[in-house]
């Protein structure tokens, strides 16, 4: 599940929270979706401007730490996206 994260909204970026109930990948697109003020049907497909196999790859646990020491960086409709292994989404316009 993600949800928009009151504490981390402000005028610059929007934070969101995936905690295994939905996709990273709908995540990404709620947090981008609401930094661009445009509904998530609206965007251009994710799978086009990355590689979803390789994000999961990124952001999941050490295997031998269990550590959520993960982080990509990428554009996407606009917005600089930051997804970290912890689950945190954050979308900056």
């Amino acid at each position: 599940m993600y949800r928009t994260d009151p504490a981390n909204t402000d005028s610059d970026s929007t934070t969101t929270r995936h905690d295994g109930d939905r996709t990273l990948l709908s995540a990404i697109v709620e947090a981008v979706a609401a930094e661009t003020g445009r509904d998530p049907l609206e965007l251009d497909p994710l799978y086009d401007a990355l590689d979803a196999a390789a994000l999961e790859r990124v952001v999941a646990p050490d295997r031998d730490t269990g550590s959520l020491a993960g982080r990509l960086r990428f554009r996407f409709e606009s917005c600089e996206v930051t997804v970290t292994g912890d689950g945190r989404v954050t979308a900056r316009s």
